[in-house]
């Protein structure tokens, strides 16, 4: 999932949250290299499968906004992650 910053950014999940940055090199206005960064995110990813404290029918999970619809990564309740779930305000 893109995140919005000044350069690409998003976030990914290889088995965990992967935080992956893009940025462009330049030299007098020209481009002419990139460097490319991944980091894992483990703290997170604990976060989200260790919420035993929050009861039994908890459930945490990370999404964004994709055109109506939310894309969320893998959770407790959806080990493969949910590519679109319909976005419903009651």
């Amino acid at each position: 999932m893109p995140i919005a910053a000044p350069y690409e950014v998003a976030l990914l999940w290889k088995e965990g949250f992967v935080l992956r940055a893009l940025i462009g090199i330049s030299d007098q206005g020209r481009q002419i290299g990139s460097v490319r960064t991944e980091t894992r995110l483990g703290p997170l990813t604990s976060m989200l499968f260790d919420t035993g404290t929050l009861g039994k029918s908890e459930e945490l999970a990370v999404c964004a906004l994709l055109a109506a619809d939310m894309r969320c990564f893998p959770s407790t309740l959806f080990p493969n992650g949910v590519l679109h779930h319909p976005l419903s305000i009651e």
